[in-house]
């Protein structure tokens, strides 16, 4: 997938795309620990594990 565009445009593609990965990370981890506290699990430890 190699696009013949100008180098401004080509880095907002790719910056559009690394917001909306970032963006649905975080909504699969905020799901993630939302499970976890329904366990009632202490969830710090899995915080510090997936920011790290």
């Amino acid at each position: 997938m190699v696009l013949n565009l100008d180098p401004v445009v080509s880095l907002l593609v790719s910056l559009v795309l690394l917001v909306v990965s970032h963006v649905r990370n975080r909504q699969i981890l905020n799901r993630k620990f939302k499970q976890l506290e329904s366990k009632g699990a202490p969830f710090t430890d899995y915080t510090v594990q997936y920011f790290l």
